[in-house]
């Protein structure tokens, strides 16, 4: 049975990339949460350019994973989707090179916005874009973020079997950067630090 807590977020593609090239997708999956991943981020990790590195086994472990992973379309999506649809034209094309810049992260900003604070404990949002904090400021349910290595640290604490330095070195021989370890706590107002989640 999955986590109550709230869903694990995954706010753009460097985290299933770098997971990826560490052979590490699974990892995410022992949050016991459920994973989101939002059209945009699919799109960009898999589809936008699907003979990128990476590409072909993220989709495959999105597929695989059933319904631990919850894959949600958005109002960015759906915008992106109707204007790759039009002709191509200058001025759209334009347009959607301008949407594909944080295409992802405003997704997953639209995505948390729609959640019931009533009903959401904690949120947990893994990125590389060190954008995602200043995009998720305004959110009304509680929110942890980490970076992908946090995240990878975080784990191996809890006494998962998950090697941060091998994960590392294998990022870096991608090459892949890998975002320090740093976090952001995102609380609305009035709303106690809970020390527990």
């Amino acid at each position: 049975m999955l986590d109550q807590r709230g869903p694990v977020i995954i706010a753009d593609p460097g985290p299933l990339l770098r997971l990826a090239a560490a052979g590490l997708l699974d990892a995410i999956r022992l949050t016991n949460r459920q994973i989101v991943i939002v059209d945009m981020v699919e799109l960009e990790a898999c589809h936008r350019n699907p003979d990128k590195p990476f590409a072909k086994e993220i989709l495959e472990w999105i597929e695989r994973s059933g319904e631990a992973v919850r894959r949600v379309e958005t109002v960015e999506g759906i915008a992106y989707k109707a204007l790759q649809a039009r002709e191509p034209t200058q001025e759209n094309l334009a347009r959607l090179k301008k949407m594909q810049r944080d295409g992802g992260e405003r997704a997953v900003r639209d995505f948390i916005e729609e959640l019931e604070p009533k009903d959401i404990r904690s949120v947990l949002v893994v990125h590389e874009d060190q954008q995602v904090p200043k995009l998720m400021r305004a959110s009304q349910v509680p929110l942890h973020l980490m970076t992908t290595r946090l995240f990878l640290q975080s784990l191996a604490r809890q006494g998962m079997k998950i090697d941060v330095s091998a994960a590392v070195e294998a990022i870096k021989h991608v090459p892949f950067t890998l975002a320090e370890a740093e976090e952001t706590r995102i609380r609305p107002f009035d709303e106690p630090d809970d020390a527990g989640d």
